[in-house]
């Protein structure tokens, strides 16, 4: 952005112990990343966390997540958009909220935000329940304006099943040597070892897409397949 790149985090402020969105500048991806100084997204009754960006055009927005369900008790968790200056150093006009957890499967919160843009659909995934259980998953909605209003697909499109339990934050990118493909990475738990002092690990599946435009996940890949796939990245890089 301006001929920079900007990493987006979040931290805890120290004096109001708020989780806090912020940003750092470098000249080369690798860094060093300087701080802008001051959260770029602070709310002072729940965290923001989450942080990415959705390319609309040749605008970007902000998209995060209300850390409702860390509150006590828990409120609705709410993820929002919001436009970014050309700099990517501040967002500018009002905030949109896009979805909240509203379906049984989603529990307390909906989180980890990822948006892509296609074939006239910007697709909000998203994950929700239990990241630290079996019930963690991944949902999907869209819209064809990126501010909304998102239609939920309903059920999740990726969950418990197979080796892997409670699978979700996801990213979703294009395969490089496969164009058009694209491919989710996400974390989950072995499904013998959940929580606890375990350890997630990184898992990739191919996505596909219905006849009616909504994505689907293939069935999951092999370790050898993974295992490939995090090798291409890490060239690609």
């Amino acid at each position: 952005m301006n001929g920079k790149f900007r990493v987006y985090f979040t931290a805890r402020e120290p004096q109001t112990n708020i989780l806090c969105i912020g940003v750092g500048s470098a000249d080369v991806i690798t860094g060093p990343y300087k701080d802008r100084g001051t959260p770029l997204i602070k709310n002072h009754t729940v965290g923001s966390i989450d942080a990415t960006v959705m390319a609309a055009g040749s605008d970007y927005y902000l998209v995060w997540k209300d850390d409702g369900n860390g509150n006590s008790p828990p409120i609705p968790t709410w993820i929002w958009a919001q436009k970014l200056t050309a700099d990517g150093l501040e967002v500018t006009g009002g905030k949109t909220q896009l979805i909240r957890n509203t379906l049984a499967w989603e529990a307390n919160l909906v989180e980890g935000p990822w948006v892509i843009n296609r074939n006239g659909y910007y697709y909000l995934f998203y994950s929700g329940h239990s990241y630290c259980d079996k019930t963690y998953a991944v949902g999907v909605a869209r819209s064809q304006n990126p501010l909304g209003p998102y239609e939920k697909r309903g059920d999740p499109i990726l969950k418990t099943g197979g080796q892997w339990s409670g699978p979700g934050h996801c990213s979703v990118i294009e395969d490089n040597k496969n164009p058009g493909q694209m491919v989710m990475v996400y974390h989950a738990w072995h499904k013998e070892k959940i929580c606890g002092k375990n350890h997630r690990l990184l898992v990739a599946n191919y996505v596909d897409w219905t006849n009616d435009g909504w994505p689907v996940m293939k069935s999951v890949n092999s370790q050898r397949e993974i295992e490939e796939f995090v090798k291409m990245m890490k060239n690609k890089h």
